[in-house]
């Protein structure tokens, strides 16, 4: 799907390392741009390399796509495989880096999905079951060989001491290895060379090293940003952008706004995060969001919620999320009484305190009682659910549920993923 920087790989990877998404053999979850991929540990590769294809490891050994590398000459974004043949069985890594870059036998740090319903192993920070993702020389000679992708491509060289200007940016931030970052909403993000000379090579204000990585990963709620390649003002809210007509902006009074680089958008969903507080600037109507779609917080909702934070939006930031039933799986607790609910395909089940502990204690959103009495009696037809007892999967139809055949489900490489959901759940569909 064309060249990719080293750089641009792990940054994916870490996409879903900050989504905390699930290993699953036939869960798919989606990349920055929404492509979906199998959360496995091929499927993983494939996501980060961007792929069109989703090998499985033993196709991923044998891809024509790649080239054969020594383990010993691995690089950032490179990553070692073994096929299913192998007596360690099959298995692949996305290699991030040296534990030593002057001695690979002290090992190295990787991005790895290896676990059933474990998040993924990673350089920075333990998965849900504890683990971190680093590798002995030991591990990685069980049989792995190292590849590299073909159309992976360098990472930007370090850019030039910009020429001085008469005031430093505040919100132009270089650290000691010249990575300069522009600071949007709390946030920093690394502006390739391109990007900070199209922006005029502004004077930055000089930090010191980590700087950027102890600051937020995401865009302030209310921060109004401006892509300077066409002049399109939007404001974000839940990690959603929104795009403003000339009418909506005046009608804001023209909030100021900061300049970026397009590339930034694609950081951006489209459908805020949930318990997202949007406030129709012209009515003052509050309305939370939860699995995609929208609650309008009426009859002291928002009261009964402690009165949250909520961000100043236009009505068409509103209209544009168009479902009032929730399309994602999310999970919701009563803020009054403390009930969890499952929701899946619309359908809201109470779970029990060990069917909450059996899905390995979710985030949840409180919301008022309104918004649980709103979901629906069933989930929508054709939703698919993963018993956790016993990974059985079923399919929502007219009259119950009826069995999907797993071979069948396994070698789907799109389609709907099935949820995780207690066997009680299930139970309420008979």
């Amino acid at each position: 799907m064309g060249e990719i920087t080293r750089a641009e790989v792990l940054k994916r990877a870490q996409y879903w390392v900050d989504r905390k998404f699930i290993y699953s053999q036939v869960q798919h979850r989606p990349d920055p741009q929404g492509r979906t991929y199998r959360t496995d540990c091929s499927g993983l590769i494939s996501m980060a390399w961007r792929l069109s294809i989703q090998p499985d490891t033993t196709a991923l050994f044998r891809w024509s796509g790649k080239m054969n590398v020594r383990l010993e000459d691995l690089r950032p974004g490179d990553a070692f495989v073994r096929p299913k043949s192998s007596p360690h069985g099959g298995h692949a890594e996305l290699f991030a880096r040296w534990v030593d870059p002057k001695d690979p036998k002290k090992g190295c740090y990787v991005y790895s999905f290896n676990n059933d319903r474990e998040t993924v192993n990673n350089p920075s920070t333990e998965s849900n079951l504890g683990n971190r993702g680093k590798r002995s020389w030991n591990d990685m000679n069980k049989g792995f060989q190292g590849i590299r992708y073909l159309k992976i491509t360098e990472d930007a060289p370090k850019p030039p001491p910009p020429k001085p200007q008469p005031q430093a940016q505040k919100h132009i931030l270089r650290e000691p290895d010249f990575r300069i970052s522009i600071v949007v909403g709390g946030a920093p993000f690394l502006l390739t060379l391109d990007e900070y000379k199209a922006m005029g090579s502004p004077m930055y204000t000089s930090v010191p090293a980590g700087t950027f990585a102890s600051m937020p990963g995401v865009i302030a709620d209310g921060t109004v940003i401006r892509t300077y390649t066409d002049g399109v003002i939007s404001i974000v809210a839940g990690g959603a952008r929104y795009r403003f007509t000339p009418a909506e902006y005046a009608a804001m009074k023209n909030p100021a706004f900061v300049n970026l680089p397009p590339r930034l958008l694609s950081v951006l969903d489209t459908s805020p995060n949930d318990g997202t507080m949007l406030r129709d600037h012209t009515n003052g109507d509050i309305y939370q969001i939860t699995g995609n779609a929208k609650y309008y917080l009426k009859d002291g909702g928002w009261d009964d919620l402690g009165r949250p934070g909520f961000t100043n939006v236009p009505p068409g930031f509103i209209a544009s999320i168009t479902a009032t039933v929730p399309v994602e799986p999310t999970f919701l607790r009563h803020v009054k009484t403390g009930a969890i609910h499952q929701v899946v395909g619309g359908y809201g089940y109470h779970l029990t305190p060990e069917e909450y502990e059996l899905l390995h204690r979710p985030a949840f959103t409180d919301v008022p009682v309104g918004r649980l009495n709103s979901l629906s009696v069933r989930p929508a037809e054709g939703t698919l659910l993963r018993d956790v007892s016993d990974g059985v999967i079923w399919r929502v139809d007219g009259v119950g549920r009826s069995q999907v055949d797993p071979s069948a489900f396994a070698a789907a490489r799109e389609g709907p993923a099935a949820v995780d959901v207690p066997p009680g759940l299930l139970a309420k569909l008979d």
